[in-house]
């Protein structure tokens, strides 16, 4: 390779002499050329042929700089999982489902996609432990849940408020979706029905003891038809 033999000549030289040595500044001074008919007198050729020298050796160092940079990028590619992976594994199971809650409180389900708790559960068998175990990520619900999802939402949810939804596309009719959520009424925090007449199918379902409902500036309130004035059904506009 071209100035790789020169650039390792030199290294090698500066290894056993050290830096001063291998570049010593009185060199061109301290001896008068040997050669009759030089091209050039001394020190200008000693001084020519060092600056050739010189100029070979730094392009194989820019090439050599050039490819190691290449190397360092390749290596930390590689490594920025590891070492968020190693990161994650340093970190309690307490301050991890923190992380979780926080992921929960800023996400925004859309259609087709996983709930952030299905998301994080499936990621790894700590994930999944630490996320059975955080009943913060369980309770949102919607009515395009299946029948064992909704189970299993419920059981993980504890003792949380629920927000429920009833605003999406389902094959579970309405009226099934509140049979299966009518026990937990008591902890709905916010409820979003699409028509009032799902209000009507919660009375002749018993679903009366709500608690209370929050609001939401995108949504149109309408009192709670129970008689208490804590509790809103949120009907969309």
């Amino acid at each position: 390779m071209h100035g790789l033999d020169d650039f390792l000549t030199l290294l090698t030289r500066v290894k056993d002499n050290g830096w001063d040595k291998a570049f010593p500044e009185d060199r061109y001074f301290s001896s008068a050329s040997q050669n009759s008919d030089p091209p050039y007198s001394e020190p200008l050729l000693s001084l020519r042929r060092d600056m050739e020298e010189a100029r070979v050796c730094l392009k194989a160092s820019n090439e050599a700089q050039r490819r190691l940079k290449e190397r360092l990028r390749f290596l930390r590619r590689l490594s920025k999982p590891l070492v968020l992976q190693d990161g994650i594994k340093r970190l309690p199971d307490d301050v991890l489902a923190i992380f979780f809650e926080m992921g929960h409180r800023t996400s925004e389900v859309k259609a087709g996609e996983l709930e952030f708790g299905l998301s994080v559960s499936r990621v790894s068998r700590r994930f999944r432990r630490i996320s059975l175990r955080t009943p913060l990520l369980w309770r949102r619900f919607r009515n395009d849940f299946g029948k064992r999802k909704l189970r299993e939402f419920i059981s993980r949810s504890g003792q949380l408020d629920l927000d429920v939804d009833l605003d999406h596309w389902s094959r579970i009719p309405a009226e099934s979706f509140l049979k299966l959520m009518g026990e937990t009424s008591h902890r709905w925090s916010s409820l979003i029905i699409p028509t009032s007449a799902i209000a009507t199918s919660m009375t002749r379902l018993g679903i009366t003891n709500l608690r209370g409902c929050a609001t939401s500036p995108i949504l149109a309130m309408s009192t709670c038809p129970y008689g208490r004035p804590q509790c809103y059904l949120m009907l969309m506009e």
